[in-house]
């Protein structure tokens, strides 16, 4: 009997957390232009971190094969 009800308890205290977090999550209605907006933001974030990438391989490339060293890396 009593491990039964450990169980029980077991389950539902598993159980409580996931019904609780959706009653506590707010639920945000985006109209269509705010989503747009979100997507061009991402886009726009995307361009940039890619360019800052390119920037460093370039600058590592650089580095590494100048001739300027007088030892290999």
């Amino acid at each position: 009997g009593e491990s039964q009800e450990a169980e029980g308890n077991l389950r539902g205290g598993l159980t409580q957390p996931g019904q609780g977090y959706k009653e506590d999550t707010p639920v945000r209605h985006l109209d269509p232009e705010e989503m747009i907006r979100g997507v061009d933001e991402l886009e726009r974030l995307r361009e940039e971190i890619r360019r800052v990438r390119n920037k460093f391989v370039m600058m590592h490339w650089k580095q590494r094969h100048s001739r300027s060293r007088p030892y290999p890396v």
